[in-house]
């Protein structure tokens, strides 16, 4: 089974977008075998990312804005772990940059499988 580790940011976005982060995080409970973690700080991001790469986790999930997906990438550098976005925060110009805006929890799971 692929493991999946969830890094959130608990105050990126809305009340809106932090809700349906809840049922992302809730649908990928149901289909994979998953840690959530919810950062407490800036750069809080980077270290639990850092932690999850060196316990060979399989894919990380970063949940919130640009900030803290820039901080889960920069702990990916020369590491296996694959990497999905789930955008929440007000701008989220990586993630239409890189074409992750938009899915629903279905095309994530399928993407995730």
């Amino acid at each position: 089974m692929i493991h999946v580790e969830i890094i959130a940011n608990p105050i990126a976005g809305t009340k809106r977008t932090q809700r349906k982060a809840k049922i992302f995080i809730e649908s990928l409970e149901k289909h994979f075998q998953t840690k959530t973690t919810y950062t407490e700080y800036a750069g809080h991001a980077f270290i639990l990312a850092k932690q999850a790469v060196a316990q060979h986790t399989d894919t990380l999930v970063a949940i919130g804005g640009d900030g803290t997906v820039i901080e889960v990438t920069q702990a990916l550098v020369n590491s296996k772990t694959s990497l999905f976005i789930i955008p929440i925060g007000s701008g989220n110009g990586l993630a239409r940059d890189l074409n992750m805006y938009g899915l629903s929890i279905q095309q994530i799971i399928k993407k995730l499988s």
